[in-house]
């Protein structure tokens, strides 16, 4: 049986997947135990666009608590779509041999979504749990108590030891595919209580640990695996989301010091929704830094204040990979094959949003020009405005979408433009992307202008216009 989400999962636990990379594989064991912390991977997903659209499917399933059936509705006609869907051939990258292989199917899906969720819900009560570990030391390992769990999985059944014991290093759940096993912090007194009862057998010393040795037939590597954990799971899922998570605020904190000390002329400043942050400013035009401070002093209130106070930060640089090395040959979504981030201009990671004064210009390789930098600033700010508010996931904003999309996908094939009819089907991709940059389009328009070109969105779209324009209005 998939998850059930009754709940939705703590805040860390999202945090902790919004923080992973991307890593390709063709086989599962290609990528094990704590490298899965630090990046999404699926097996065989051999592009980082579709597993960028897996990680932002994973997210929402967080956020919203939707269910297989929704996860699955969301995600299958974008894989499908791209071609990855069904069994088809594919060359092994590290034995050259052509196999015949499983690609998304709903078994696959119901993998991606079970595995995943058990991992990142199991993460976040960890890392909840340490803030409450001074009341609640003591982790309690559970099984479902059925005829399906394994049979050590039962004996470790009732196991309450301390969360700083080694044994939870590499037994904290899940312990193997499909495993629904779970620990979660009590007090001292609870364990007491459960002994007192009778109803649990509380075993308050760690269970004997024996290993068998595995080896892992694509690497070669020789493993020593605690006997009832499958390989790859011997990990305490939390302490490594926290590692990440930590190791990533190291690195932001080593890059801020360096940047500090480098001698920059101005020197360097913290990036707000008021100000820029500038990256290698030497290489940049003063026109355009005067149009990308001219496009933040503009930025409606109702807009630029509640993202301020979020911590939201505006970066300009040369190019985008100069702001953000990590997007260097990455695909953005809804981009041609062959695009990357070096061929693009702007671009919301997290709390970054992030424009660059040059592109390389697909194809001939040039460095060109953005022609509209601040209608690239503005989508971006409406982007990061969506993510902050929920815009996209709102009711009366995805109807009011579905109402202009409809209309649109009708009137294509009559408008004669080609450089209209690629911004209006940049706006109508399938799945969260089309609404997701419908929005941030609408609002860069209503706010000033923003990157497309070749047609007005706000009449494009004149019901999602009509809600979303309130919203810059102050009052």
């Amino acid at each position: 049986m998939p998850v059930k989400l009754d709940l939705l999962p703590a805040e860390e636990a999202i945090k902790a997947l919004e923080a992973k990379g991307y890593k390709l594989s063709f086989d599962h064991r290609d990528v094990l135990a704590e490298e899965h912390t630090k990046n999404v991977t699926v097996a065989k997903m051999l592009r980082v666009d579709l597993l960028q659209t897996v990680q932002d499917a994973l997210v929402q399933t967080e956020k919203q608590g939707w269910d297989l059936r929704r996860f699955s509705q969301e995600l299958r006609p974008t894989l499908e779509k791209a071609g990855w869907w069904g069994r088809q051939e594919m060359t092994d990258p590290l034995t050259g041999e052509v196999k015949t292989v499983q690609l998304g199917s709903p078994a696959r899906l119901q993998i991606i979504y079970d595995t995943n969720l058990r991992t990142s819900y199991s993460a976040g009560r960890w890392m909840r749990g340490e803030r409450s570990a001074q009341a609640l030391p003591i982790l309690l390992y559970r099984t479902m108590r059925d005829t399906r769990v394994r049979p050590l999985h039962a004996a470790w059944d009732g196991t309450a030891l301390p969360r700083s014991d080694a044994w939870w290093d590499t037994h904290y759940p899940p312990n193997g595919w499909r495993c629904r096993c779970i620990a979660y912090p009590i007090s001292e007194a609870d364990v007491q209580t459960l002994k007192d009862s009778g109803r649990v057998e509380i075993k308050t010393t760690a269970p004997p640990t024996r290993t068998v040795e595995w080896t892992n037939p694509r690497t070669g590597e020789v493993r020593q695996v605690p006997l009832g954990i499958d390989p790859g799971f011997d990990y305490n899922p939390g302490k490594a989301a926290q590692a990440h998570l930590d190791g990533l605020l190291r690195e932001k904190e080593a890059a801020l010091a360096k940047s500090i000390a480098a001698p920059v002329q101005p020197a360097p400043r913290r990036a707000t929704l008021d100000s820029l942050s500038v990256v290698q400013q030497e290489r940049l035009s003063v026109d355009f830094l005067d149009t990308m401070r001219q496009a933040v002093a503009g930025l409606p209130k109702p807009v630029r204040t509640p993202l301020a106070a979020e911590g939201y930060e505006i970066v300009v640089a040369p190019e985008l990979t100069r702001a953000l090395p990590g997007l260097a040959g990455i695909r953005p979504r809804g981009y041609p094959e062959g695009y990357a981030w070096e061929n693009s201009s702007g671009v919301t990671m997290g709390k970054t949003i992030a424009v660059a004064e040059h592109y390389t210009e697909f194809g001939s390789g040039r460095r060109v020009a953005e022609p509209v930098p601040a209608g690239v600033l503005r989508h971006e700010v409406g982007h990061a405005f969506d993510m902050a508010r929920g815009l996209s996931r709102h009711p009366d904003v995805v109807a009011a979408y579905a109402k202009d999309a409809s209309a649109l996908r009708a009137a294509l094939p009559s408008i004669a433009d080609p450089d209209a009819v690629d911004d209006l089907e940049y706006a109508l991709q399938p799945g969260d992307a089309g609404i997701e940059e419908a929005v941030a389009e609408v609002l860069a328009d209503l706010s000033g202008g923003g990157s497309f070109q070749y047609i007005y969105p706000a009449k494009a779209f004149p019901a999602l216009a009509g809600l979303l324009k309130p919203l810059l209005e102050e009052n």
